[in-house]
């Protein structure tokens, strides 16, 4: 009786065949065999491949994804996140494939990608002078990818959790808030009419972010309460290669949120919807009409927004707050571009993100409570608020003052014996000595 694993061979119907025994099941014999060999020497010679592979795997047979390229993991993962997260993400992972994992990685296959493989490619990411976050984003990515290869059973070890090296990005610049004279200038150069102006303002006394500005309705606008009511903001994307505009839903749960609104801001939103409706009328018919139309990631809808002169049927006008003079729903690129000039005038920094940092920045300046600011910005927790807290001179003047509130009574009668505050420091010092 031949041993399990051993190899026999024999002739049938004039070619030879393979035959080794395998794990018997529920206590019967098994021979994993294979014929149609023309020599001998090519049966033993498969026979002994089959019987490694056997012994390698357990038994379980191979199949196809054991052998899968990079490329084409890639994809399967790709069309795994757009099912379960948001299409922002999707585009962003979908960059990272394109631009630095695939061109590197694409044709090796997966289990034959070792941990020096994937040093390799973050030296090569390193190369191209991308910000630190980008970098630990793209290693991130990496690290999921390959856990998703162990789960569909192509690896059993991820090489990313090998790499011991750290690779560092280009140094971030720093984010340094509008100071008040800054705030000041800016107002009093950016026109009333000027549609960027709204921006500023929603940016900086309300700490919205820009998508949520420039997706920010007049239906979620209630002058008589004071509050603006964030619900859903746009986003761009990019797919087949092609860049849109959506309208989603914010950021987290905790993004949804209602702002209190001050006099200021009601006045400046209530001179653009003023100038809106004159807008409306000067244009007439060409005026255009922003709306959103259904776009297809796959199986994924999404609001598309576009410009129309007039509205698809079954649609309606996004009276949006963020509008172009004729009408044109206002995109992140082009407030982009406008900061860029406008800080050439300035002589300082503008983005359409340093608002939101200005508002946070200048609230915990004043000694607002912190839990109270996260929840005025929509974030998921405190330790994201804090990374706007500056340690300017500003804040330090203001703790000084602080703590000569609290500690002023100590000082109200002055000792005429020591020199000092009956109740200060020197009186207790004097006090001590001469005992």
């Amino acid at each position: 009786m031949n041993k399990a694993g051993d190899i026999t061979i024999r002739k049938r119907n004039g070619k030879y065949e393979y035959r080794f025994e395998v794990e018997p099941i529920d206590g019967k014999r098994q021979w994993k065999t294979k014929g149609g060999f023309l020599l001998k020497k090519e049966a033993m010679r498969a026979g002994k491949q089959a019987r490694d592979e056997y012994l390698k795997t357990g038994g379980r047979p191979t199949r196809k994804q054991d052998n899968i390229s990079f490329n084409t993991l890639a994809e399967s993962y790709l069309e795994r996140v757009l099912k379960k997260d948001e299409p922002t993400t999707y585009t962003m992972y979908k960059t990272y494939f394109e631009k630095y994992f695939c061109p590197f990685l694409g044709n090796m296959a997966v289990k034959q990608i070792e941990f020096s493989d994937i040093e390799d490619l973050m030296q090569d990411i390193s190369n191209h002078k991308l910000s630190q976050s980008r970098i630990d984003g793209a290693k991130t990515v990496l690290h999921e990818v390959f856990a998703y290869a162990i789960k569909i059973r192509v690896i059993t070890e991820n090489p990313v959790e090998f790499t011991d090296m750290e690779f560092y990005g280009t140094e971030a610049e720093e984010k340094v808030p509008y100071t008040l004279e800054q705030i000041q200038q800016i107002f009093k150069t950016v026109p009333d009419d000027s549609p960027y102006r709204i921006v500023f303002v929603l940016g900086i006394f309300c700490g919205l972010r820009i998508g949520e500005i420039l997706g920010l309705t007049w239906d979620h606008v209630d002058f008589e309460k004071g509050t603006i009511k964030i619900e859903k903001q746009m986003a761009n994307i990019r797919y087949e290669h092609k860049a849109f505009h959506i309208i989603k839903k914010p950021k987290s749960k905790k993004s949804v949120r209602t702002v209190h609104i001050s006099k200021t801001v009601k006045k400046e939103l209530m001179q653009v919807k003023n100038r809106q409706e004159e807008d409306r009328k000067a244009f007439g018919q060409e005026y255009l009409r922003p709306q959103t139309q259904d776009l297809y990631m796959q199986t994924k809808k999404l609001d598309r927004v576009v410009d129309a002169y007039d509205i698809i049927e079954g649609n309606k006008e996004l009276l949006l707050v963020c509008r172009k003079r004729n009408g044109g729903h206002m995109q992140s690129r082009t407030v982009d571009a406008y900061m860029r000039t406008l800080s050439k005038k300035m002589g300082f920094h503008l983005t359409s993100h340093l608002g939101r940092h200005t508002h946070a920045t200048l609230l915990l300046e004043k000694g607002a409570n912190i839990v109270n600011i996260s929840s005025r910005l929509g974030h998921n927790n405190t330790e994201i608020t804090m990374e706007y807290l500056h340690n300017t001179e500003d804040a330090d003047i203001l703790m000084a003052q602080y703590i000569e509130s609290t500690l002023a009574q100590l000082y109200k009668e002055k000792d005429p014996l020591y020199g000092g505050w009956r109740g200060g420091p020197a009186y207790y010092i004097h006090s001590y000595e001469m005992k």
